[in-house]
């Protein structure tokens, strides 16, 4: 695991959800992202809610990562609900 993933925390977001960052987010959506913005979301906003590490990762056959905003170079991600289309 890189340097920049070990900061990151996981939440899921319990509404529909707008940022500057990651775009449009909605219920259901796996946010890894900086403590900071994590604890903004959770308790400012009260729009997210920390995973537990019982939780088990999404699989990619029933998500979808998109990191079309996020940083890479810091590992963000946000994994989607949806199926990927079959080839």
């Amino acid at each position: 695991m890189a340097d920049a993933e070990t900061n990151l925390v996981e939440v899921e977001i319990l509404g529909i959800v707008t940022t500057a960052q990651y775009g449009s987010l909605n219920t259901g959506d796996i946010l890894r992202t900086t403590p900071d913005f994590a604890k903004h979301l959770v308790e400012d906003c009260s729009a997210a809610r920390y995973r537990t590490e019982e939780e088990p990762a999404p699989s990619e056959e029933e998500f979808e990562v998109s990191v079309a905003h996020a940083d890479p170079a810091e590992g963000a991600a946000v994994a989607r609900r949806g199926r990927r289309a079959k080839q």
